[in-house]
């Protein structure tokens, strides 16, 4: 019986989180800005805000939950305060919430705060009230303390089965302690007969310690023979140090269009 609660419960959690997450997609609620990015010395006080802008002519309950990211995930932060936390939003209206940081004289690197806005109708769908979670990203880069490294950590080349297409692959680690924004480009060079493509690397946003895939998919079929490829990763700091990073690798396509890795 225990159990079959348990499942129940289990069910219903799920299904919420189905319809918050459905509901995003027709968001009643949007935010600005998306995301606050500053710098400043331990101990300094930063202070922003963020407008909520209900999207329908419904009125909205909505409820704040900052989490801090900064080391893991945990919920509530010590060194931010937000208010209001809870508050009613009416039809395509916009409601200002002031936040002030006091960034610790002992923090080092990026301190990273993410507050969900849930908000909820009086609409319900049986038991269950329809809603919408949404983000907002604030980075504080402590100063001076900012560690910046990275390294490509993997470089390949895949065949997808359902159209038989080529991509290749770039795994990007951002080793510091602040987040880094990228960009890049790869340079495919037939050795055969001697022509080159160059692909996009797509701009992406790779917080403290993350590391994430990065796809380039070829719209055409490759043909048989020996290729070199070059992925050159262009990134940048919260202080806006660019640097760069590359990578190669050499492979060879049979008659049938098989992989063959050269080491």
């Amino acid at each position: 019986m225990r159990d079959t609660v348990k499942k129940t419960i289990c069910i219903f959690s799920l299904f919420y989180i189905f319809l918050l997450c459905v509901s995003s997609l027709f968001a009643q609620v949007k935010i600005y800005p998306e995301t606050y990015e500053v710098i400043a010395p331990p101990g300094e006080k930063v202070k922003g805000n963020i407008w909520v802008i209900g999207t329908e002519d419904k009125k909205l309950k909505v409820e704040i939950q900052p989490e801090d990211w900064s080391d893991g995930r945990k919920e509530g932060i010590n060194w931010l305060k937000i208010k209001p936390r809870k508050f009613t939003l009416k039809p395509k209206k916009m409601k200002e919430i002031k936040w002030k940081a006091i960034v610790p004289k002992t923090a080092e690197g990026d301190l990273v705060a993410q507050i969900f806005f849930t908000a909820v109708t009086s609409e319900k769908i049986g038991r269950f009230a329809i809603g919408t979670r949404i983000a907002q990203g604030i980075y504080i880069t402590v100063k001076d303390t900012e560690k910046v490294d990275a390294e490509i950590t993997d470089f390949y080349i895949k065949q997808r089965q359902r159209d038989k297409n080529y991509g290749l692959a770039v795994v990007f680690k951002n080793k510091g302690n602040v987040h880094l924004t990228t960009k890049g480009e790869i340079t495919l060079k037939h050795l055969n007969t001697g022509t080159t493509e160059h692909l996009e690397i797509k701009p992406w946003f790779y917080r403290s310690a993350e590391s994430f895939t990065l796809w380039s998919w070829l719209s055409k079929t490759l043909l048989e023979g020996d290729y070199v490829a070059v992925a050159t990763v262009f990134y940048n700091s919260p202080t806006g140090n660019e640097q760069k990073i590359d990578s190669r690798i050499e492979f060879s396509l049979n008659d049938k269009g098989v992989i063959i890795e050269k080491k």
